[in-house]
């Protein structure tokens, strides 16, 4: 199984407000320069749910079909790979640089979970891979034959559920959106 990027300095990424009921579900982005570690002392760190949810609030229905929206992200040490719905990989971020990277090999394969190895042999997560776990990639190479590929150590796994306010009126139309947007159609139920 390759890549793996082992040995990648780590990122502190802040941790979110869980309990503030003020709290817009928002996430801010941050720059690596921005960023400041989760609360906690040295001796008890502060600890992340093995799988954060955020609400993102979508600001109108129109927005919906622009681009695939980002259903998940796998942090890594240096790296935020962003999935869709599908669970593709359709965007992977550089926490150094905060810039895409368009060309990187991960971009298009599949999140098919995630291992961990111990001495009894692996622990396999599916279908997302928890933190300290590598985040396993499924893609077809050149010949058609199906490879795996994994992370570095996962650091965060987050859903994030999108909430838009619609008219009555819109409702079926903004299903539509919400269906095309995330991959083909399915035959008809008969």
């Amino acid at each position: 199984m390759a890549p793996t990027w082992d040995g990648e300095s780590t990122a502190v990424i802040p941790q979110p407000v869980f309990d503030d009921p003020a709290h817009d579900g928002v996430r801010h982005d941050v720059t690596p320069h921005d960023m400041t570690p989760p609360e906690g002392t040295p001796d008890e760190p502060a600890q992340r749910p093995l799988i954060e949810v955020e609400v993102r609030r979508i600001s109108s229905a129109n927005l919906l079909g622009k681009r695939t929206q980002c259903a998940y992200e796998i942090w890594t040490k240096n790296r935020v790979y962003g999935l869709d719905a599908n669970l593709a990989c359709i965007e992977v971020i550089d926490l150094a640089s905060g810039r895409s990277e368009k060309k990187h090999p991960f971009i298009g394969a599949r999140l098919v979970g995630g291992q961990n190895r111990t001495e009894a042999g692996n622990e396999l997560t599916f279908p997302l891979p928890t933190p300290g776990a590598e985040a396993v990639f499924q893609a077809v190479d050149a010949n058609k034959r199906v490879r795996l590929s994994i992370t570095s150590r996962v650091t965060r796994v987050i859903l994030h559920v999108q909430r838009v306010q619609v008219g009555t009126e819109q409702r079926d139309s903004t299903w539509d959106q919400i269906a095309s947007s995330r991959g083909p159609t399915l035959k008809s139920i008969e």
